[in-house]
């Protein structure tokens, strides 16, 4: 569990969809007959003011190209995709057209490709999370999706959020706590929130991120 839970999220790809078309960077650095761009057929010694010349003028060139070519930026959001799974209890591509203004080709793709990572399960039409699918918002939630002006992971980077309050925690100042019996309750070691006292991480998960135990 802790590997499926922990490491291969640590590991996972995070982007949604592959952008359409080239690299505007490297399609400017290929010219017609397929050779370099700005390349002469003897290199410049590298440190020398040729060398820095030619440099520049790539630059030059590339933000040229790149300022005619503006990459298309992506809309989808496998965070807030997530979200809307569990809240509604199912989605249809037709949901995150309303919701979230993709197109529907958009939408379709983009549900079977939560599908096929295994975040959510096609039946009869509807797209519903899938165990794996509520692991993964628990970990947006606690460490953020890492998805660059997400609204929802702002700030999270170096922290632990708890999944109940949100109150946030450095990850310096995270410590496991030793597990405690009670009379009708028994906690079991892990992190906890400072505010709600609720479990963000188990023994294990904290311990594999390199967190101590409380002294």
């Amino acid at each position: 569990m802790l590997m499926s839970w922990c490491v291969a999220i640590w590991a996972m790809d995070d982007q949604d969809q592959p952008t359409r078309g080239g690299d505007p960077v490297r399609s400017a650095s290929r010219s017609r007959n397929g050779r370099t761009a700005g390349a002469s057929s003897r290199a410049p010694i590298k440190g020398s003011p040729s060398d820095c010349q030619a440099t520049a003028l790539q630059q030059s060139r590339t933000t040229r190209i790149c300022e005619r070519r503006t990459c298309p930026i992506m809309k989808t959001n496998k965070h807030k995709t997530l979200l809307l799974a569990k809240s509604q209890g199912s989605i249809i591509s037709r949901d995150l057209v309303r919701k979230y203004k993709y197109s529907p080709a958009t939408s379709r793709s983009y549900l079977s490709h939560l599908g096929r990572q295994g975040l959510l399960e096609r039946s009869n039409g509807h797209y519903a999370l899938t165990e794996k699918g509520h692991s993964r918002i628990r970990y947006f939630a606690i460490f953020g999706c890492r998805r660059p002006g997400c609204p929802l992971c702002l700030g999270k980077l170096g922290h632990l959020t708890c999944p109940n309050c949100e109150h946030r925690i450095t990850r310096q100042q995270a410590k496991i706590r030793k597990q405690k019996d009670y009379v009708l309750v028994t906690y079991q070691a892990g992190v906890y929130c400072d505010q709600c006292s609720a479990l963000i991480l188990d023994e294990a998960q904290a311990e594999h991120l390199g967190i101590r135990f409380e002294e």
